[in-house]
């Protein structure tokens, strides 16, 4: 059991990936923003008491109004968190006996994602592999991807590990040092090659 420190850093193969999603995303942010103001124009110019009207109508009346607005401005609300999560990359980091990954969003916000001690690791392998499938096959494991490049299978592991009393897989691109690293820290192969 060696204690080592390591850190992998992936970028996106293909930066324009995402090229069409975001300007969808951009589209209907800038879209709910602009309807938003209009809503908002609109509500406030046009008159919608009238003398006779009792009071309890006209504030069903001003807060169905103001609803249309709101929501409008929540939808861009959240259209933007997603569109600040379509370039995520993510760090590995291999301290100690701890191993991180820390996804990094818009080239500036990098958070935890991902924290596991080396000796919860059960098995590590390529997503081609017979003992991936399964793993993958069993409904009682939770399913978590780490990946800036899901497309190319070729460079993508899996990691099965005990969370107690959890049972994770998760799938990542590791390069051939991180994975070195992390069996040398063990200090047992874990690592599936059928």
């Amino acid at each position: 059991m060696v204690e080592t420190y390591f850190e992998q850093s992936n970028s996106c193969e293909n930066p324009n990936a995402n090229k069409g999603k975001k300007i969808f995303f951009k589209v209907l942010y800038y879209s709910f923003l602009v309807l938003g103001f209009i809503l908002f124009i609109i509500i406030f110019g046009l008159p919608m008491f009238s003398a006779d009207m009792p009071w309890y109508q006209a504030l069903v009346g001003v807060l169905l109004w103001m609803i249309m607005p709101i929501s409008l401005f929540l939808g861009a609300f959240f259209v933007k968190k997603i569109l600040n999560n379509l370039d995520s990359v993510f760090d590995y980091v291999l301290n100690g006996r701890e191993f991180y990954i820390m996804r990094i969003t818009n080239s500036s916000k990098r958070k935890k994602f991902l924290q596991v001690n080396v000796s919860q690791m059960t098995a590590i392998g390529k997503i081609s592999l017979d003992s991936y499938e399964r793993y993958a096959a069993d409904p009682n494991i939770k399913k978590v991807f780490a990946l800036t490049n899901p497309q190319n299978e070729d460079n993508i592991f899996y990691m099965f590990y005990n969370d107690s009393p959890k049972k994770i897989l998760l799938h990542f691109e590791p390069n051939e040092e991180c994975i070195m690293n992390i069996r040398r820290t063990l200090g047992r192969d874990i690592i599936s090659r059928k």
